[in-house]
C-alpha cells in the first residue's frame, strides 16, 4: 500500500509567525501563511485528492488519490486549520508535543478535546518536541513517548488507537 503525506507545521496571518507554534526563526520556516495553505487545499480539492484518516486505511478500498495530511508540534493555528479541513470533509493528523499544551501559542486542553470530537486524529510528537532523541539512552525515549502518551490520554476522551500515533 503506498500513501502520500503532507507534512505541514503552523499557519499565519500575514507572516505573523510569533502567533502560533515555536518562536525564532529555525521555526518560522516551516510555517505558511493562511492563504498558502488555502491554495494548497484548493489545489488539492480540484485534482480530486482526499485527505483521510490513517486510522481508517484499508488496503483494499485505498483511491490512489488519498493522502494524509499531518501537523507537527501542536500550535494553536490547529483550531483553523481543523475547520479548514472540515469544509472539505478531510481530517487532519496534529502530531502534538505535550509539554506545551496550555502555552500561549500552543493548543489549550479544550482544543484538543475539541480536534479530538471532531475526528481528527491527535498524535504524538513527542513529549518535549526534544532534538537529538536518536542519541538518547532508550529508556529516556521510553519515557519521553510514555509522558507524551499520558499528557495526549489526559487532554482527550479518549486515544484513537491502541497503539497511539507517534513521530
Amino acid at each position: 500500500m503506498k500513501v502520500s503525506s503532507l507534512l505541514y507545521h503552523d499557519i499565519v496571518d500575514r507572516g505573523d509567525f510569533s502567533t502560533s507554534g515555536f518562536d525564532g526563526p529555525g521555526s518560522h520556516r516551516y510555517k505558511l501563511e493562511v492563504t498558502d495553505l488555502v491554495l494548497h487545499l484548493q489545489a488539492l480539492a480540484k485534482r480530486g485528492v482526499h485527505a483521510g484518516s490513517v486510522l481508517d486505511l484499508d488496503p483494499e478500498a485505498l483511491a490512489p488519490s488519498s493522502i494524509l495530511i499531518t501537523f507537527d508540534d501542536g500550535g494553536a493555528s490547529a483550531v483553523h486549520i481543523a475547520e479548514m479541513l472540515d469544509r472539505h470533509g478531510w481530517v487532519g493528523h496534529f502530531l502534538v508535543s505535550t509539554a506545551y499544551v496550555g502555552r500561549a501559542g500552543f493548543l489549550q486542553a479544550a482544543d484538543l478535546r475539541a480536534l479530538d470530537q471532531r475526528g481528527h486524529v491527535i498524535g504524538s510528537h513527542a513529549h518535549r518536541h526534544a532534538e537529538h532523541m536518536g542519541r538518547w539512552r532508550p529508556q529516556l525515549v521510553l519515557d519521553e513517548w510514555r509522558k507524551s502518551r499520558e499528557r495526549s490520554e489526559e487532554h482527550t476522551s479518549e486515544l484513537q488507537s491502541p497503539d497511539h500515533l507517534v513521530c
